[in-house]
Order: C-alpha cells, then structure tokens, then sequence
C-alpha cells in the first residue's frame, strides 16, 4: 500500500504542476478562462496567479509524507472548487474554456472534465484516508 500511494502522490503533484506551469504560461488565458467560469474581472485578474500558485504549494506538499496529508487537503479543496465550478457551469447549459492546463492543453469543460476532476479528488482522498504522513 505504501508504493502505491507513494505512486498517487507523485502523480497527483505532476498533475498539479503540469496545470500550474500551463497556466502560469498564458495569464491572459487563465484570466479569461475564470471570467468565463462567472468570477468577477478584478478577482478574475488575481486569481489567475493565485490558483497555479496554490496548484504548485499542493505539489511540493504531496511529495514528502511529513506534508502528504496536508497537499492532499490542499488538492481536495482545489477540485472541489473545480468541480463545483464545472458543475455550476454545466448545469447552466454553459461550456466555457476550462484552460485547466494553460497553454499545454485547453477544452470546453464537459462531463469529461467533471469525472476527471473527480477522480483526481478520488485520488486525493485516498492519499488522505491512507494516513501515511501524519505520524512523521
């Protein structure tokens, strides 16, 4: 079990970091995507660095088992608010440009995204229900 969340949590920070670096590469992008998504232009306009920026402090936290716990949280809040957002969206009839990894690769959210979304909070969950980390 120990190796297979280690796994997890490695390539759940390689996700992270992946979508924080795409997005860090096209701000504009990651500001328009939020806008899209019915946040506010002037919130819209920080939280294109604050997301990667917390994307990348889930990342370094998932990778060393003193601190996996906490990057798991981390990582669960964020899809929460992900998948809150995909939801809301969708349940409006509105499919707007997710730009979920920036310039590497962006779609209109869908069902796919939804599921994907929920699977890495699958993931996430698991790292937590392990409870690998918390006694070191």
């Amino acid at each position: 079990m120990d190796t297979a969340v280690f796994v997890l949590r490695v390539a759940l920070a390689a996700v992270f970091v992946t979508a924080a670096m795409g997005k860090l590469a096209d701000l504009r992008g990651a500001r328009a995507a939020l806008a899209g998504f019915g946040v506010p232009a002037g919130i819209a306009a920080v939280g294109a660095t604050l997301v990667p920026a917390a994307e990348l402090a889930v990342a370094a936290a998932l990778i060393p088992a003193a601190s996996a716990p906490w990057g798991a949280v981390g990582a669960l809040v964020l899809l929460a608010a992900f998948i809150g957002s995909i939801a809301r969206a969708l349940s409006q009839g509105r499919t707007p440009d997710c730009h979920c990894f920036g310039s590497i690769h962006s779609t209109r959210v869908g069902w796919g995204s939804l599921v994907q979304n929920l699977v890495l909070a699958l993931a996430a969950a698991t790292i937590l229900w392990s409870g690998q980390g918390w006694s070191s």
